[in-house]
């Protein structure tokens, strides 16, 4: 109200909502209305399922006409409009008949001057045959009578056992609808709105206030004094130390320890901004609470009343894992859902090279909830104890990270150590295992450490040596008529010489590549760089057709005034090498790509032979279907040269001939996206230089004809009802996604009546407004890990035309629940025809912002200006796949108060 009549001041008690029934208490969902049945009352005046009410309580408020400052944008699910100044009251039969009628008789309890009803409720309602399915609705409103009195809760609608004629009889005479209770809050009394937070803050420590959100204050009646409301950012644990936020006054820099209003701004609102802070936790999207404390004031109506305290969400911008600066100080390597292999490292027997190229730095990527230890070792490449003594750690090999020193870098380094054994060169790994408390860091996947070991000890003076990584069995080079190609690896000593050694080295094969001498000296021997130690093979273009040619290279006799390298190196005395040919005797072109279940969507291999076949006999080429998924992805193979469909020949001297084959893709049933699939083409028969040269394999890309599949996760924290609305229903998908999650955004099963609305009937999609399932797609269920998962081995549902959940079920049938936890609460908004719960104290009609089912459309777990009136909202349950049964049942018992914290189920859209 905006005027304030005069009036004498008594004392104002908390207002409270009675539930007013007639005694119902079994009840089950149809569409988005409530039927009744069974009752705490005798036999004889229970309320009937027969009778389809939208709703038998509500609260109306008077002065809801009031319009409040402020509507926020729809995407975040909150808005702050009307309040709850009337409600419209529709009965419906729920089934019909061919003749005859149904007559309920109707009265009204209560001070009738507190209300009205439109129109005027009559003495009974009627139903016939030409009417059994329509709405007979009536407006109830709420008289605004400008004096402070006492919450009003003994109002009802009591509807009388029905009489029936004709058909009728059987099912409805003698049976009642259950009546409709309701109360009428005081809009004079005094009090305070407190509204929900305008949506989720985020961490920040780059660019202040930029991920802030608000809420907003102000007193309901005017003051006789000065008001103040003390806040406490500090109230909820979870914020210990500002970790998630701050308040500040509305310029969001000015901090804030309270409001105060007068009795002239006592209607203004005043807002209370929070900013998020960065604790450099990766603690995922916090729900913490800002409590108001009970009112100061020398107006003894205010003094001592509490408002209702404020939910924030704060979304995380941290991430467990690691961060490695590697031994080459390229890019910095970061870590965290899924570990990592880091290479380019060795060390040798003898210790030559130190730890020069087996070091590198490591940290936290966030600060720890408890220290950290990492505890490397060297272990073998599958992680069993080290077995040939490859190395010592060149310094500490445990660092504890503290939330002190998380983000500092500590240096590891290995080098060498000898056996006195010639094993030969291999590979092992440094890895290390953490000692903590903290949960995350405790399970977080762990990076480890490729190093190659060179065997110089022993009898090898003179021992071939590479980094980790790089190839070992074969140096690989291409012939190129403008820059050819090179390869190379190192050749290290066992000690420092006193002269120069030279090592001879050839190749068995001078027309397809060449390399020089090897030379060690007291500057090279201990180092893998571009320098003389370093044995590079090149390429030669011998401008023949002759495919990929073999041969080795020969490393021998070293000679040196160092008497102790005169030795012959063993053992890489050979090393494979190859030569890759740039000429090609055939002309192969590639088109198109194949489709699932469409034959008339082909690709095609043309090819046809550049050269003759030396022997003039023909060539037959053939054409297999090669990849692991070639029974899934590869259908039917045709060709045009008049044999085997498989299969073509040219003569041997046909250099003009062109031969198609032809392919179409598999059918697999799965939404599994698009997939490659693997041509090979191969010399069936052919003389040279056909049969040196392979056609080789050539990839065809499969379209998937099923729409996407999409992830479907638990998310990993609980929310209660007051989540900023649905933009912070959705942050906490976002914010809380398990293990490797596939990349994208989520948003949750979640309705709220009027930004996301799944159907209005059950079964199509009529009314659907902001859905989050497509029509006809498929979803896959992660677990607590979605590596792995897809849709032929997780399928949990596949939605039907309407976008709606027919079955929980994966692809072999067998049922699939979102939780096999019986105790797993989900809050989805939901009955388990996927209509909007309306069962727990919904507002006027299902678009009106007042709507206060579902938590008020997720944005408060009570009333905004009465905390002692609890707002309920429907979920879900766990170890389940029947939808009959899903849903909590009754949406305003102990079970579905708002204040509960229950799991989110998120969808990748």
């Amino acid at each position: 109200m905006n005027t304030q009549p005069s009036y004498s001041r008594p004392i104002f008690l908390s207002l409270t909502i009675a539930l007013i029934f007639s005694a119902c208490s079994g009840q089950a969902a149809i569409s988005d209305k409530i039927l009744f049945g069974t009752t705490l009352d005798s036999s004889n005046n229970r309320c009937s399922e027969q009778f389809v009410l939208n709703t038998t309580f509500f609260e109306l408020v008077e002065d809801g006409n009031e319009a409040w400052n402020a509507k926020i944008d729809p995407d975040s699910g909150l808005y702050w409009g009307n309040n709850y100044k009337e409600r419209k009251v529709c009965i419906q039969l729920k089934e019909s008949f061919t003749s005859g009628s149904v007559t309920i008789p109707t009265s009204v309890v209560g001070d009738q001057t507190r209300f009205t009803i439109t129109p005027p409720l009559p003495s009974s309602i009627s139903f016939d045959e030409t009417n059994t399915n329509t709405d007979q609705c009536f407006i109830v409103k709420v008289v605004e009578d400008h004096k402070r009195t006492y919450t009003s809760n003994n109002f009802k609608i009591y509807f009388g056992k029905a009489e029936a004629t004709g058909d009728a009889v059987l099912g409805y005479d003698g049976k009642k609808p259950c009546d409709v209770g309701f109360t009428i809050e005081d809009a004079e009394g005094p009090g305070a709105f407190v509204s929900s937070m305008d949506k989720v803050i985020k961490e920040t420590d780059i660019t202040p206030n930029v991920d802030k959100g608000k809420f907003q204050v102000k007193l309901r009646l005017q003051p006789t004094d000065d008001v103040t409301i003390p806040l406490n950012d500090l109230f909820d644990s979870k914020n210990s130390g500002h970790r998630e936020g701050k308040i500040f006054k509305a310029d969001c820099t000015t901090p804030i320890a309270s409001l105060t209003f007068t009795p002239a701004n006592f209607s203004t609102f005043q807002d209370v901004c929070v900013v998020g802070q960065r604790d450099w936790i990766e603690d995922g999207a916090v729900q913490w609470v800002i409590e108001l404390k009970k009112m100061i004031s020398n107006d003894s109506d205010y003094s001592g009343l509490k408002p209702r305290n404020v939910t924030v969400i704060t979304s995380d911008v941290d991430t467990v894992g690691y961060e490695v600066k590697p031994l080459s100080g390229a890019n910095v390597i970061t870590t965290s859902s899924q570990g990592a292999t880091i290479s380019k490292m060795a060390t040798d027997d003898m210790s030559v090279l130190g730890s020069n190229y087996a070091n590198f730095e490591i940290r936290l990527r966030s600060k720890p909830k408890e220290p950290v230890t990492l505890n490397f070792a060297v272990a073998n490449t599958d992680g069993s104890a080290n077995s040939y003594n490859d190395a010592i750690f060149d310094g500490a090999s445990s660092f504890t990270f503290t939330q002190a020193n998380w983000n500092v870098f500590q240096q590891v380094k290995v080098k060498g150590s000898s056996n006195n054994a010639n094993e030969g060169n291999h590979d092992y790994k440094v890895v290390f295992t953490t000692s903590t408390t903290d949960p995350s860091y405790n399970t977080i996947p762990k990076p480890d450490f490729l190093i190659r070991s060179c065997d110089n000890d022993g009898s090898n003076m003179v021992q071939r040596c590479e980094l980790s990584g790089m190839h070992y069995d074969r140096l690989t080079v291409r012939e190129s008529n403008t820059t050819p190609t090179t390869d190379h690896t190192w050749y290290i000593g066992q000690r420092l010489p006193t002269d120069t050694v030279t090592c001879a080295a050839t190749t068995t094969d001078a027309t397809e590549g060449t390399v020089s001498n090897i030379e060690l000296n007291s500057s090279n021997y201990n180092k893998l760089e571009n320098s003389t130690n370093r044995l590079t093979l090149t390429a030669v273009d011998d401008n023949d057709i002759d495919g990929t040619q073999n041969y080795n290279i020969n490393v021998s006799t070293c000679s040196s005034s160092d008497a102790g390298y005169n030795v012959n190196v063993t053992p890489n005395t050979t090393i494979a090498a190859s030569t890759q040919d740039d000429e090609n005797p055939y002309e192969i072109t590639q088109t198109g790509t194949t489709k699932e279940a469409t034959p008339s969507q082909t690709a095609t291999l043309k090819i046809r032979l550049k050269v003759s076949a030396e022997d003039g006999a023909p060539v037959t080429i053939k054409a297999t279907c090669t990849s692991a998924n070639s029974n899934r992805e590869c259908g039917t193979i045709n060709n045009n040269g008049g044999g085997p469909n498989n299969q073509v020949t040219f003569g041997g001297g046909d250099t003009t001939t062109v031969y198609t084959f032809t392919f179409t893709g598999g059918d697999d049933q799965y939404s599994d996206g698009n997939q490659d699939f693997s041509i090979k083409l191969e010399v069936v028969s052919g003389a040279s230089p056909f049969d040196l040269v392979p056609p080789g394999s050539h990839t065809f890309t499969n379209e998937d004809n099923e729409p996407p599949a999409h992830a479907v996760f638990i998310a990993t924290t609980t929310q209660t009802g007051e989540m900023s609305g649905l933009g912070g229903v959705d942050s906490s998908c976002n914010d809380n996604r398990v293990t490797n999650a596939p990349a994208g955004s989520y948003k949750a099963l979640i309705v709220d009546n009027s930004t996301r609305i799944a159907t209005i009937d059950g079964t199509t999609a009529t009314g659907q407004v902001g859905w989050v399932i497509q029509p006809n797609h498929h979803y896959y269920l992660c677990g607590s890990n979605c590596s792995g998962k897809n849709d032929e081995n997780s399928r949990i549902f596949i939605a039907n035309s309407a976008g709606l959940i027919s079955e929980l079920k994966k692809a072999n049938g067998v049922g699939q629940p979102f939780s096999t936890d019986l105790n797993d609460k989900f809050w989805t908004g939901m009955n388990g025809n996927m209509t909007t719960s309306t069962t727990g104290d919904p507002g006027p009609n299902g678009a009106d912002p007042a709507y206060r089912m579902n938590c008020a459309g997720w944005t408060y777990v009570d009333g905004p200006t009465n905390p002692n009136n609890p707002y309920y909202g429907q979920y879900w349950k766990g170890n389940t796949t029947d939808l009959n049964t899903i849903t909590g049942g009754a949406a305003n018992g102990p079970d579905a108060l708002c204040s509960n914290s229950y799991k989110l189920i998120c969808i990748e859209q």
